[in-house]
């Protein structure tokens, strides 16, 4: 299934099926998110952005419906903020895994 980008709602994520393919749907309503399908069907929010010096990131924001569409809205305004602002949010997760072991 070629990339898509729609105006994504829980009716949508919910019709979101494994297809053998790990693919990739846009939100129209949120620059950036997408909703990553993957080859078993599990559905995970990302936000691909470009940091302060033009660099594609790619954050994952977390996994539906444990992180609601609004949830992951919201967090990829915040995450394509700090990005622009210069901090690297997958440098900070990574960090906090560290001081956990």
């Amino acid at each position: 299934m070629p990339d898509e980008k729609i105006s994504l709602t829980d009716v949508h994520l919910r019709k979101l099926k494994g297809t053998g393919v790990r693919y990739e749907v846009s939100d129209a309503a949120c620059t950036g998110l997408r909703v990553r399908v993957s080859v078993e069907g599990a559905i995970t929010f990302i936000l691909k952005a470009r940091g302060d010096v033009g660099a594609p990131k790619t954050d994952t924001l977390g996994a539906y419906p444990d992180i609601s569409l609004k949830a992951a809205r919201e967090a990829a305004d915040r995450t394509r903020q700090d990005l622009k602002a210069g901090r690297n949010p997958n440098k900070d997760k990574q960090d906090k895994r560290e001081a956990a072991i």
